[in-house]
């Protein structure tokens, strides 16, 4: 009897409140293999030796082989857009830039190879995104997964970018909503800085070939965290480089499920005691 008066009890803290799972890793996979699209580094978990998001995965390469030239409006956080160039062959293949993606300053762009602007992560020969935008010294941009997780009632609970050459003013921010989401370790307080991770990792600031520089990123999001929605990257000078960026998502269940597991769990709870007042 008093363990089902436990369970209840328990499903009960879980709906009202929340334990932090948020947790964090840098394992990673090659992509400069005889399979592979010559990427550098890719996700060991959402993708393939072709670097193809597996089943619950999407992955964003910002590659486009045999696309035109183009431009992208991406909306301004004080309203108005921001004029990304996208060059021909690149492109946005998961993202939607129009209404998962915010400048809050500074810009960003695509590019191949490296330039006095940014530099490739190593082993990339691929497309990858940079900030600031040329003409800019700082930025902050959002990744904001928000209508993609209401309209397909699921939740992310996977998220992994290659981050390359990271400077020590660089860094991660990660959401629900206008909330920063907090876990243990480096991310206690919400924020991943450059510094955190090239320190892990034995890595310099900037450096462009070195392993412990050039680090593919995976973040977890227990069910029981506050509902991941979105991350910021943020660089105080130039640059901020990163490829490969991998989501996992997960259905979420219908409103109000947990909460009715756990009244009728404590429905149950007072129907045992009930019954054994009776009895005796």
């Amino acid at each position: 009897m008093k363990k089902t008066i436990l369970a209840a009890a328990l499903m009960l803290t879980m709906a009202a409140g929340q334990s932090y799972g948020f947790s964090i890793n840098f394992n990673s996979q090659n992509m400069n293999t005889a399979l592979g699209d010559q990427s550098g580094k890719s996700s060991p978990y959402g993708v393939d030796a072709t670097n193809t998001a597996l089943a619950g995965y999407a992955i964003e390469t910002f590659d486009q082989r045999g696309s035109a030239a183009t431009t992208v409006q991406v909306p301004k956080s004080g309203g108005g857009f921001y004029t990304v160039n996208v060059p021909a062959g690149a492109g946005f293949n998961t993202l939607d830039p129009t209404n998962e993606m915010i400048s809050y300053s500074g810009g960003f762009g695509i590019q191949r190879g490296s330039t006095g602007y940014a530099a490739a992560p190593a082993g990339d020969s691929t497309f990858f995104a940079y900030a600031p935008g040329q003409g800019n010294t700082s930025a902050q941009i959002g990744v904001d997964y928000t209508n993609f997780i209401q309209s397909f009632g699921v939740r992310i609970s996977y998220l992994g970018l290659y981050y390359g050459s990271i400077d020590t003013y660089n860094n991660l921010e990660f959401y629900s909503g206008a909330n920063k989401i907090h876990g243990s370790g480096i991310l206690a307080d919400g924020v991943v800085t450059g510094q955190e991770i090239l320190t892990a990792m034995n890595g310099t600031s900037g450096n462009q070939f070195q392993p412990g520089s050039n680090v593919y990123v995976n973040l977890f999001f227990d069910a029981n965290d506050p509902i991941f929605t979105s991350f910021r990257f943020n660089t105080s000078g130039v640059a901020f480089e990163a490829d490969n960026m991998v989501a996992g998502f997960t259905p979420v269940p219908e409103p109000g499920t947990m909460a009715l597991l756990g009244f009728g769990m404590l429905g149950l709870a007072i129907f045992g005691k009930r019954r054994m007042n009776k009895e005796a």
